[in-house]
């Protein structure tokens, strides 16, 4: 049986990942909301984080082997954009907050060479096998549609895959 490609499980198991992280400071969970999709509206929510899909690329990786058919090889950019405020009534906490996520976020995406399955921590997505930070981490404050001044921070984690597609002859 071929394996599919996973990017829906893949989003999905990184706002698990990253919804289940905990601040050692407070036994709080890191972010009051972790949403697969954009955030415009935070509502009282002081730490929330978005995860969206950016970009993939794919193609043949190799011949199947015994298999007729293809090994694919995918890698899939999500950026995770990470939200404090409100920043205007208070930079300096909110500056503070933002570098404790980074702290936290960054370690707990690197030890992971396999993403969890969403539905089942325990168990890894089957068709990934690498998940690497990439690029330069970005932050900056930004007015969001709410009237508020947010601190965001964007990191883009590259996640990898293979799996097998079954030529079909005509």
């Amino acid at each position: 049986m071929a394996l599919v490609s996973s990017r829906l499980a893949i989003g999905q198991g990184l706002v698990a990942l990253i919804g289940g992280i905990q601040n050692p400071a407070t036994n709080q969970p890191l972010f009051q909301i972790t949403k697969l999709g954009s955030i415009f509206d935070p509502g009282n929510a002081t730490s929330w984080c978005e995860v969206v899909s950016m970009q993939g690329q794919g193609g043949p990786g190799a011949s199947g082997g015994t298999q007729i058919g293809w090994l694919i090889k995918e890698d899939v950019t999500f950026q995770v954009t990470a939200g404090v405020g409100p920043y205007e009534t208070n930079s300096s906490d909110a500056e503070t907050n933002m570098l404790t996520i980074q702290d936290l976020l960054l370690p707990t995406l690197r030890q992971y060479p396999k993403l969890p399955l969403a539905t089942n921590p325990m168990q890894a997505i089957q068709s990934v096998y690498e998940m690497l930070v990439s690029a330069a981490d970005r932050s900056q404050p930004a007015k969001l549609p709410n009237g508020h001044v947010y601190k965001l921070w964007h990191v883009q984690v590259v996640i990898s895959q293979q799996y097998n597609l079954e030529l079909i002859q005509l």
